[in-house]
């Protein structure tokens, strides 16, 4: 396999940096992209060029599921790369900035909370950060409709698609024998 190189995205979210992924080899790839915010832009271009690369340099972008911080840069790096999209077929409505489908998944995340017994003060606070979280994300399109089991090239190695819901909808791991990463101490989101 060739080079799997993480980088370190800063977020505004309490949930800390994320990482994004870059798959380096024939057709580089770039898994997720952090939060639409100048400081991720920033931190994205000093990763890729730690590794040699430019925005220019990315061919595939896969965006493993529709929250902020892991699509949020994505229509920008689409604007400046022309990057093919990939994503789960689960993620093409919010992706897209469908504001029914995201109001939808708003109110579901919403009524989880409450069926879970969780106070109305905190499902008040939880309701105005999901608005407040859309301003770090743009639509973009998707190219390339994922499905549980469909296998990707990307950077020269061979990426099983694994539909992993539970933390979003259209959440998915990809997975070869070398590589793979999860990651998720303490948050989850069920759209």
């Amino acid at each position: 396999m060739n080079d799997l190189n993480r980088i370190s995205i800063p977020t505004p979210f309490p949930v800390g940096p994320v990482n994004v992924y870059l798959l380096d080899g024939p057709a580089s790839a770039l898994v997720d992209t952090g939060p639409n915010t100048d400081e991720a832009m920033i931190a994205l271009r000093e990763g890729l060029a730690a590794c040699g690369h430019t925005l220019a340099d990315v061919c595939h972008l896969v965006i493993t599921h529709a929250h902020p911080d892991h699509c949020g840069l994505a229509a920008r790096i689409v604007d400046e790369s022309g990057a093919q999209v990939h994503s789960h077929r689960y993620n093409l409505e919010l992706l897209s900035g469908d504001r029914a489908e995201i109001r939808k998944w708003g109110a579901y995340y919403v009524q989880v909370l409450r069926q879970a017994g969780v106070p109305q003060s905190i499902l008040e606070r939880a309701g105005r950060a999901f608005g407040a979280a859309a301003p770090y994300s743009q639509p973009v399109g998707v190219d390339v409709a994922l499905d549980d089991r469909d296998v990707l090239t990307l950077g020269g190695a061979s990426w099983e698609v694994i539909h992993t819901p539970g933390h979003a909808r259209g959440h998915f791991s990809l997975y070869n024998r070398e590589s793979g990463d999860l990651v998720l101490a303490q948050y989850s989101h069920p759209f």
